[in-house]
């Protein structure tokens, strides 16, 4: 192969390899709270009688799974729920008890992991562990859980 071919097969492979890495990053909805607005964010909660969704993830990923994951969750609970998302570097931010739910097996090993709790982050009601053929089903039981915690608590 020619220097120049060779040359210009790297260069396009790399470009590639760039592009495909720099879509895997997600944006945050204009609805979704950063964990430094979490008093706003609970205040809502709090209002509209919703419950609150941390999402712990990556917004910069490079993973497309973890992407796709993280969005699923974005826009499965934006009428359901105040949604906060917040990652590793703010992990000083959250609330105790997120903290250690997301600690916990039952949240998962891999984000995104997603905590859901009553309006002042006072009682989880569910986990959405990252699953990659399975959540779906997870997002639905977690609405279940969802409805069935507004029910009892008469909201």
């Amino acid at each position: 192969m020619k220097p120049s071919l060779k040359k210009a097969f790297c260069f396009l492979c790399g470009w590639l390899l760039i592009s495909s890495l720099a879509q895997a990053a997600f944006n945050l909805p204009k609805y979704v709270y950063h964990i430094a607005q979490l008093k706003e964010a609970q205040q809502k909660a709090a209002d509209e009688q919703r419950v609150l969704v941390f999402l712990y993830s990556d917004k910069a990923t490079t993973c497309p799974l973890c992407s796709d994951a993280s969005n699923d969750i974005l826009y499965s609970f934006n009428n359901e729920a105040v949604i906060v998302y917040a990652e590793y570097k703010d992990w000083d931010l959250l609330p105790a008890l997120v903290k250690e739910a997301i600690r916990k097996p039952e949240a998962g090993t891999y984000i995104p992991i997603t905590i859901v709790t009553d309006c002042q982050a006072r009682e989880v009601i569910s986990y959405i562990p990252y699953e990659r053929y399975n959540r779906l089903v997870l997002i639905k039981q977690a609405k279940e859980k969802i409805k069935e915690y507004s029910d009892t608590n008469g909201k």
